[in-house]
Formats: C-alpha cells, sequence, structure tokens
C-alpha cells in the first residue's frame, strides 16, 4: 500500500535570518491602539491620551521595521549580505568575521572597520546552513551558545516587557488617578456658547443615546455638565421672554417644587434632586438659565448629592464663565401659525 503525500509543500523561508511573525503581529497591534487612542483623542478632546499615542506608534514603527527589513541572505560558501531594519544592504564574508560577541539579547557577528556589527536576536529564525557557520564559530571560541537553540528567548521576554512596560507608562501618563497637578482652566465651545471648566473635563456627548435632549455634555469622574439650547424659533414670541421666565417655564414643565433664585452676576438658577432609579444614587442638580442672541440655554451641573457642599462653590465659578458672542438676532419669517409656550 503506498500513501501519496498530497498536500503543498511547505514555503521556503524569506531569508536565512529573520525575525518571526509574532514582531509584526505586535507592530500591528500597536498601530491600531495607537489609532483608537487618537480617534479618542479627537472625538473626547482627552489629549492626555495622546501620550498612549506618543509610545506606542514608534515601537509599532521599529517593531515592523526589524521584521519587514532586518534580515541574512547566504549569497554562496562564504558570502552573505546583510540588511539593516532601516533596510540599507552590506555584503560580508564569513571568513572575515573577526569574532562572535555574545550577549543577553543573542549574539553580535564583530565585522571589519567601515562596516556595521551584525545582531542576530536570540528570538531570531535562522536556517541550518547559517546556524551551523554561526555555530562553528562559536564552537571555536569556546561560546556555550548555540545559535538557532529554542531556549534563546531573552528577546521575546525583553521585548514584551518592553511593550508592557510602554503601554503601563502611557496609562500612567494619561491617567488622572497618577496626576497629582493641580486641574487648570479650559475653555470648551459649543455653536456661540462658551464654558470655562478645567482639564479634567471630556466631552462626553459621543455617548449620548437617541433619547437624551441636550446638545453637548462634558464629564469628570464626579461632575456633569449638561448643556441644552433652545432657539426662539419653537414657538411665536419665545424671544420675548425673559431669561427669568425662561427658568420659570423649566421649573414648571418639570413640576419642580423650587425657588429659582440669581447668582451674583444675575443668572438664575435652581436646585432640585434626582434619584437614579437602576442604582438608586441620589444625584443633586444645579441648574443655570441664560439668554443669547438667538435662544435659551440650560446648563446644568449634577453631581453626588454628599458631595453638593463641596462642588457649590467650584460650580457657580465655572456657571458664571458661560459667555456668548455678541450678534444680532433676526427675526424669522412669519408662519402664520400663531404659537403659545406650554
Amino acid at each position: 500500500m503506498k500513501i501519496i503525500y498530497s498536500g503543498k509543500r511547505a514555503a521556503p523561508p524569506r531569508a536565512d535570518m529573520f525575525l518571526p511573525k509574532w514582531i509584526l503581529v505586535s507592530a500591528i497591534l500597536l498601530c491600531i491602539i495607537s489609532v483608537l487612542n487618537l480617534v479618542l483623542v479627537l472625538l473626547m478632546e482627552d489629549w492626555d491620551l495622546f501620550y498612549n499615542v506618543m509610545t506606542d506608534i514608534p515601537i509599532g514603527i521599529i517593531l515592523f521595521l526589524c521584521w519587514r527589513n532586518q534580515t541574512i541572505k547566504i549569497l554562496d560558501e562564504d558570502t552573505f549580505r546583510y540588511t539593516t531594519f532601516w533596510g540599507k544592504k552590506y555584503i560580508y564574508q564569513f571568513s572575515r568575521i573577526k569574532r562572535i560577541r555574545v550577549g543577553l539579547a543573542g549574539i553580535t557577528l564583530v565585522t571589519p572597520k567601515g562596516k556595521p556589527n551584525i545582531p542576530i536576536e536570540g528570538a531570531a529564525r535562522v536556517t541550518r546552513p547559517l546556524a551551523e557557520k554561526l555555530n562553528m564559530q562559536l564552537e571555536e571560541q569556546g561560546k556555550k551558545y548555540r545559535v538557532g537553540k529554542s531556549g534563546n528567548i531573552s528577546l521575546t521576554i525583553i521585548l514584551v516587557l518592553f511593550l508592557i512596560l510602554g503601554c503601563v507608562l502611557g496609562f500612567v501618563a494619561s491617567s488622572d488617578k497618577f496626576d497629582d497637578t493641580p486641574p487648570m482652566p479650559r475653555t470648551f465651545n459649543h455653536e456661540d456658547m462658551t464654558i470655562t471648566l478645567t482639564d479634567d473635563f471630556l466631552n462626553t456627548s459621543m455617548f449620548l443615546g437617541d433619547e437624551y435632549i441636550y446638545d453637548v455634555t462634558y464629564g469628570t469622574d464626579e461632575v456633569s455638565v449638561m448643556v441644552m439650547r433652545e432657539p426662539f424659533t419653537l414657538a411665536a414670541g419665545f424671544e420675548e421672554y425673559t431669561v427669568e421666565e425662561y427658568a420659570q417655564l423649566c421649573v414648571d414643565a418639570n413640576d419642580f417644587q423650587v425657588t429659582i433664585t440669581s447668582d451674583a452676576a444675575g443668572h438664575p438658577y435652581f436646585e432640585y434632586d434626582y434619584i437614579e432609579p437602576e442604582e438608586g444614587q441620589k444625584f443633586h442638580y444645579y441648574a443655570y438659565a441664560y439668554k443669547s442672541t438667538d435662544a435659551f440655554w440650560l446648563i446644568q451641573f449634577a453631581v453626588l448629592d454628599e458631595q453638593k457642599e463641596i462642588f457649590a462653590p467650584q460650580i457657580a465659578q465655572w456657571a458664571a464663565s458661560v459667555e456668548f458672542e455678541a450678534g444680532e438676532y433676526v427675526e424669522p419669517p412669519h408662519s402664520g401659525i400663531e404659537g403659545e409656550i406650554v
């Protein structure tokens, strides 16, 4: 009985020395993580995440270049071509290699002056012909290290630790938990409205569902800021209302049993409590009303009820920082349909 092998022959190696595919996979993974971090930087305006991009992209590029270019190709019995990770090629003779230096990450072929030495990492893939030539020289020098030995994993460990260290450094650099510097003022813009908060805040509007009525939201781990704009075109005569009357409309529409007061700058505001139904957490809201040239604005600040006294002074400062670009209100064309504010 004859057994006929029907499978495909294994493809020849791309060189006599090359780096394994997990180097390429690591490079691609780091680049993907960097792109995702960059998207979050642009969408959430969290520039601290840019530290991750700055650490991951260079490592990913270096790993890709090493995998792509760093190779050795035997040309004949005594000649081989070495390509650096930058892609530059050099021709060498085995007979002119002075010695082989053994290090933590593998071996280095010490070459004549004028040409760069050749590193061969412990994790590199080496063909049998190249391994035999190098091991013969190692044996002549009395070195115990052997090229191609399965235990040569030092570079693998070093690279893995390097990647972990890079990710940890990026996380530490972008994490508020490890940042003991005081927050700095940061101005956010939405249409013709600006508000000065701190650089701890992120634009969290991307996480809002369709059921939310807010135009834009900002937040930290402890404070949420919700901005709602209601243009004068919502109803006829809406622009004739004062900001105090608009605040009263908001209170009446939600059946709040609260009193409207004004801050030092004359902005009307009211406070109310809200209990989150799923987890039962109680939040305290500060709702400030504003009037610009073409709309009313309701900007709410929410904190946990037990922290309201802590944040009250800061929230008053944030509310006082709200400004609107000056502009002239243009009366919209009359549709012939009379409406009223309800």
